[in-house]
């Protein structure tokens, strides 16, 4: 169901899709694993997507911020490990396709 609000057909729609990054966020932390158990490579493949074609610039911060903390603070998670692995291998990348945007 979140997956649904990242994905291509809301990219016109970016306060549902930054509604969908703060589920995420706020269901990680509680109930933590019991919900990040669910989050499998296509749920990392829509946020990879969402992160390389999002038309703004809030919700793609957001998606930056959300998989730093993840990285930083739940690496721990291992439901929350093909987001980590995908944002590792992304990470350089959209930091400079921001930078060079601003």
């Amino acid at each position: 169901m979140i997956r649904d609000y990242l994905k291509k057909d809301y990219y016109t729609r970016p306060d549902i899709q930054y509604n969908g990054l703060m589920l995420v966020r706020i269901l990680a932390d509680n109930p933590g694993p019991t919900f990040t158990r669910n989050l499998d490579q296509d749920f990392a493949k829509t946020v990879k997507d969402l992160l390389k074609g999002s038309r703004s610039d809030r919700v793609r911060q957001m998606v930056m911020e959300t998989l730093t903390s993840f990285e930083t603070t739940k690496f721990y998670d291992e439901g929350l490990a093909p987001l980590i692995e995908m944002w590792k291998k992304e990470k350089e990348k959209a930091q400079k396709s921001t930078s060079s945007v601003r």
